[in-house]
């Protein structure tokens, strides 16, 4: 019985955590488009990969502190893990580059100063004399 009402409220919060899950996701979308303005699949790629090998490396290095096994396999685990750290940081660097390069090739549009709003008010003569007499 208890077995049955647990499944009958997972079941009702079912809808709940779907809503849940599409806003997560929707937000997830929203900080990577601010992370990365020129979205490509190259980029998205090189940073699932990035964090892959970091989680892996951390994955590693803690699961032979936690467990740890003869000299010999944690020798083998540690360069392992370094292998990972490496990769990881590989990724970023091209990432990097990659960005960089794409910063190199948008045209800067410049903004004069005498354009802008609020130096061209200072500036402004006017043709006729201001007074307070009435005439």
């Amino acid at each position: 019985m208890e077995s049955m009402l647990i499944i009958a409220a997972l079941a009702g919060c079912l809808p709940s955590v779907i809503y849940l899950a599409f806003h997560i996701f929707t937000r997830i979308r929203r900080r990577m488009r601010r992370v990365l303005p020129c979205e490509g699949a190259t980029q998205v790629i090189l940073v699932a990969v990035a964090i892959f090998c970091f989680g892996w490396s951390l994955f590693l290095i803690l699961w032979n502190f936690a467990a740890p096994p003869p000299y010999y396999h944690l020798e083998k685990a540690l360069i392992i893990a370094l292998l990972f750290l490496l990769m990881g940081i590989l990724c970023l660097q091209v990432l990097q580059f990659i960005r960089w390069q794409n910063r190199q090739q948008q045209p800067r549009i410049r903004v004069s100063a005498a354009r802008s709003g609020r130096n061209s008010r200072k500036r402004i003569a006017r043709p006729y004399v201001v007074t307070n007499s009435k005439t």
